[in-house]
């Protein structure tokens, strides 16, 4: 075991870090999406962000979990979401040749 100051140190480091990167991942999106509401977001500025990265709802981020945590389930869960969009898409498809 770490003990004394450098168990403590490493501790610090490591929450700081934590405490960084999930509020990066929590704020960026909010923040992107609120300048792009505004119309201020500056569009020579690449910004490495993808909506789809964003889990859309719970059931969606417990899968990204357990996708990262067992990989082989990531080519299951892409072919059903896949078929989850299309169906979605065709149904909007559907929906507005039915409004003409």
């Amino acid at each position: 075991m770490v003990a004394g100051k450098s168990g403590k140190i490493l501790t610090v480091v490591f929450v700081s870090v934590l405490s960084w990167y999930t509020g990066l991942k929590f704020w960026k999106p909010i923040v992107i999406e609120k300048l792009e509401e505004e119309g201020r977001l500056r569009k020579d500025i690449d910004l490495y962000y993808d909506k789809d990265e964003a889990p859309r709802d719970w059931e969606d981020l417990k899968m990204k979990v357990k996708t990262s945590l067992h990989p082989e389930l990531k080519e299951k869960y892409e072919k059903e979401h896949a078929t989850e969009q299309t169906s979605k898409l065709l149904q909007q498809v559907k929906d507005i040749s039915k409004e003409k």
